[in-house]
């Protein structure tokens, strides 16, 4: 079965999970305020989110002493991350890690089931149903999926078989290459791949751009055309907690008026 595209709401049930869903992040560095908020945003907007925030040896007790104490009325853990596929060995320090991210996101849902999303994201609405599919999230306009977000059962076969699939792309570490931009169109894979409506409004060109979330507030119209989801591609070294912005919007929103121990 080759992959479907999803186009629209109406295709798939979208009524919330009520059991405790597994929501999957990955950071490489110390908690910058984006994370904060990506982190925010899924218990602001989850039925019933377990959200782990998976990093290396080098990282997991500076993100621990930051975001522990912040989230720690919530489920929310920071954990290193160990593969549970036969043969495969991170590196303690990562050499890229944008790489290693794009690595490790298809291995972590496929060793403990759940929804992965990328940091450079807001959860705008409850996406658990998403946990009823295999599915990724669609890059540009193309025949391509994108792994920002997504969702798999714990040790899916599919999902196994993509990874192998994408082992025949490169040769890092002699196994698999975590491609995140891939054809749906020439993978055999029982999987949907969600349009840009339900999370990046930004490449139909009717949606909010990547800039205009980090600028002045807009109007009242909803400038997420109904997204699930809003991916704001990187863009680190921009402010969040301006509250004459978009984004400061919903760092009072989902940060500030939710959890309130932010120090700067």
């Amino acid at each position: 079965m080759i992959m479907k595209l999803i186009t629209s709401p109406h295709e798939v049930d979208t009524s919330p999970v009520l059991d405790s869903v597994d929501y999957h992040v990955v950071w490489f560095g110390d908690p910058i305020d984006h994370v904060i908020l990506c982190i925010a945003s899924l218990f602001a907007t989850q039925a019933n989110p377990k959200v782990t925030l998976w990093t290396s040896d080098t990282y997991v007790s500076r993100l621990q002493d930051r975001l522990h104490p912040i989230f720690q009325r919530v489920n929310f853990s920071v954990k290193v991350f160990r593969s549970d596929i036969e043969g495969v060995l991170y590196p303690k320090e990562p050499e890229d890690k944008f790489w290693t991210c794009d690595d490790w996101r298809l291995d972590i849902v496929y060793t403990h089931g759940g929804i992965y999303v990328d940091m450079d994201t807001l959860a705008l609405k409850d996406i658990s149903w998403m946990s009823r599919y295999r599915g990724m999230s669609r890059w540009g306009l193309g025949d391509r999926c994108n792994s920002s977000i997504t969702s798999f059962p714990k040790g899916d076969p599919e999902l196994l078989k993509l990874l192998h699939i994408m082992g025949a792309m490169g040769d890092r570490k002699g196994w698999h290459r975590s491609v995140p931009n891939f054809e749906w169109t020439l993978l055999d894979i029982d999987m949907y791949c969600f349009d840009n409506v339900f999370f990046d409004c930004a490449w139909s060109h009717r949606g909010l751009s990547w800039d205009d979330f980090f600028a002045v507030v807009p109007g009242s119209e909803d400038p997420f055309i109904g997204s699930f989801v809003y991916h704001w591609h990187n863009r680190w070294d921009r402010d969040v907690r301006n509250p004459e912005t978009l984004v400061g919007r919903y760092w009072k929103l989902f940060v500030t008026d939710r959890f309130h121990r932010i120090d700067d």
